[in-house]
């Protein structure tokens, strides 16, 4: 797909991922990887700052997905939806990648196992968010009532 044009956002959220994982390496790789216009590392990706940073580089790089690598999307995947879809972007187009909980926490004694990790999930998302394409809306007409089989209506 070469005219995808992605950019991957990856967050130190303060200093919980940095301070694990090498964050030089994250990026190095990232840059690396097929398809991706631009990286950028945020302090904190979920802040207002780090929202309004997000839609900034959307409208002014035109980019068309958008991938954050930092905490979970259990919480956090509506927030930075929310975000993209304000700067114009399709939110279906959005991939939030877990390497806070699912790689520095988790192997905070190993942090070179939890970089490796990191790039893999970062990979993975950057696949996922390439080749993904956006829902297009569907309309239909709802029946107020439904007749039977035999052409009567219910009574």
């Amino acid at each position: 797909m070469s005219n995808v044009k992605l950019g991957v956002f990856i967050c130190d959220c303060d200093d919980q991922i940095a301070s694990i994982l090498d964050m030089e390496i994250l990026e190095k790789a990232t840059r690396a990887m097929p398809e991706v216009a631009l990286v950028r590392r945020l302090c904190r990706a979920c802040s207002p700052d780090g929202l309004a940073t997000i839609q900034a580089v959307i409208a002014k790089e035109g980019l068309d997905r958008v991938l954050v690598a930092g905490c979970t999307p259990r919480t956090l995947e509506p927030r930075f939806r929310a975000a993209c879809e304000e700067a114009g972007l399709n939110g279906d187009l959005f991939e939030l990648v877990d390497i806070r909980e699912g790689c520095a926490w988790v192997h905070q004694d190993e942090p070179a196992a939890a970089t490796v990790k990191a790039v893999d999930l970062i990979r993975m998302g950057i696949a996922k968010d390439v080749l993904r394409q956006a829902r297009r809306p569907v309309s239909a007409e709802v029946a107020p009532a439904a007749r039977s089989s035999a052409g009567e209506w219910p009574v």
